[in-house]
């Protein structure tokens, strides 16, 4: 299953990053997805065809922010 997982990791356009870790984490996948919709229908299909072997899922969400220049002009102080 193991194989399959990795498979389906590869061929999602969704999964950045799939790794094996040592402990009570065994794989972490790094996903890209435009909203929470879209994520939870990665991880329900990850769900369904790995039933047997995802007991939980911890989630850690980070949303990329872009700003158009400084919102104020921090200049050249002399001493």
């Amino acid at each position: 299953k193991e194989q399959e997982l990795r498979e389906f990791c590869r061929t999602n356009p969704y999964v950045l990053h799939f790794i094996q870790q040592i402990g009570d984490c065994k794989i972490e996948l790094e996903l890209e997805v435009k909203d929470f919709d879209q994520y939870n229908s990665v991880v329900d299909q990850m769900r369904q065809k790995f039933k047997k072997y995802i007991r939980n899922i911890e989630v850690i969400v980070i949303k990329k922010q872009r700003f158009k220049g400084v919102p104020f002009d921090i200049g050249y102080i002399e001493h």
